[in-house]
């Protein structure tokens, strides 16, 4: 487990340790956690040069959206109705550990097993499946 400001960076670089896809069921916003930006850019620059791809479900908020037309290298994004999103937390899935970040508690939680990971990672390729039907699908080489 992870408290406190530094908890997110914490899980991000535990999911650079990946060697596989990451699936993201990302739920922030930029508008309501400013402070999780920097933290946001440094992952993404690790993950490019480490050449992890990444799959991202974001709700079609209006600075979700907008993040999620970003164009970056190995990033693969399904944008759903808001109203289909129902997650709050942060949710990382990489090939050994399920990362979980809850934003208003300030806290994670990182669940080493990589029969874990394989099970939450197929539920996460369900719903791609299913997210990229109801929503928007972004593709940047991922």
């Amino acid at each position: 487990m992870f408290y406190g400001d530094n908890a997110l960076r914490q899980l991000y670089k535990i999911s650079l340790e990946s060697s596989e896809m990451l699936a993201y069921f990302e739920a922030w916003s930029a508008a309501e956690y400013p402070h999780l930006i920097e933290i946001d850019d440094w992952h993404t620059k690790a993950r490019v040069k480490a050449g992890i791809p990444i799959k991202i479900i974001i709700p079609d908020t209006k600075h979700a959206a907008r993040f999620a037309k970003v164009d970056m290298p190995l990033k693969e994004v399904a944008i759903v109705p808001a109203s289909q999103f129902q997650f709050k937390d942060l949710t990382l899935i990489t090939d050994t550990h399920m990362l979980i970040y809850s934003l208003p508690d300030s806290m994670g939680v990182a669940i080493q097993s990589s029969h874990i990971a394989h099970n939450q990672k197929q539920q996460f390729l369900l719903a791609w499946q299913q997210a990229k039907q109801v929503g928007e699908y972004v593709n940047f080489g991922g």
